[in-house]
């Protein structure tokens, strides 16, 4: 009997020890994917979430049109790091304002942010989001999240960008305040040959992007009645160039 307790007893120190171990790694590795040093307060209630403005005065969110993110809920996500295969699931949402991936953390009451690193890929809800170093609209080179919409040989991301307009009196007593407002634009690049390039999407500019089959991909976008500036049409077009380079492929 005393030899059962006691090797029960040994089991039970051994199955602490290396639950806490589990536990103690998991924090460790958990704490890769946040950037610690850019913690928000998080409230349960919108009404008192607040940014700043240009002018550095605090904004109400629920007081603004718009959005500054592009589900304000957070919804079930996965953060990847591609380096060591190593995935963790949080409660997620992108905040395209701050070009953030937030964590929401209610044990500490915090938003913590996604490390922004290129070997991080966040997914969230159907979402899939990567990190890229690119060549915004102004030609400078900056950093930013991409939504990916097409993974293949040719990939198509999205670029979101959210634009703050603060609230301005009516200049006359015959006019309405207009109210603070976030606007919401989109961009869209391809990812070809290890180079990630804006695709405009005006006709002529929008065919150069595709080389020698430009004659081939306007056929098709003519024959389909289809137009790049409707995102489920672009997705179409991207998704025929892929089937025309692996035919390239196949016959070379």
């Amino acid at each position: 009997m005393k030899s059962k307790i006691l090797l029960l007893a040994i089991f039970s120190t051994i199955f602490i020890s290396y639950a806490q171990d589990m536990k103690t790694g998991y924090l460790d590795a958990t704490s890769q994917v946040m950037n610690t040093l850019q913690e928000h307060i998080l409230s349960t209630n919108l009404i008192s979430m607040t940014i700043d403005d240009e002018d550095k005065s605090n904004v109400v969110l629920s007081e603004a049109k718009g959005s500054p993110f592009l589900n304000q809920k957070f919804e079930s996500g996965t953060v990847k790091i591609i380096s060591s295969n190593d995935s963790f699931g949080f409660q997620m949402r992108y905040n395209i304002y701050s070009d953030e991936i937030e964590i929401q953390d209610l044990e500490k009451n915090k938003l913590i942010p996604v490390k922004k690193e290129s070997d991080y890929v966040c997914y969230i809800g159907k979402d899939t989001f990567k990190y890229f170093e690119y060549t915004d609209s102004n030609a400078e080179v900056t950093n930013g999240y991409f939504v990916e919409l097409v993974a293949n040989k040719a990939s198509l991301f999205l670029n979101y960008k959210s634009k703050f307009h603060p609230a301005q009196p009516a200049s006359s007593p015959l006019l309405q305040d207009k109210p603070a407002r976030f606007f919401t634009s989109k961009t869209y690049y391809l990812f070809y040959k290890e180079e990630l390039k804006l695709i405009s999407l005006k006709s002529k500019k929008f065919l150069e992007s595709f080389g020698i089959l430009k004659n081939q991909i306007d056929s098709f976008m003519k024959s389909n009645k289809l137009k790049p500036i409707n995102e489920a049409d672009l997705i179409k077009i991207i998704n025929y160039f892929n089937s025309l380079l692996v035919e390239d492929a196949s016959n070379n």
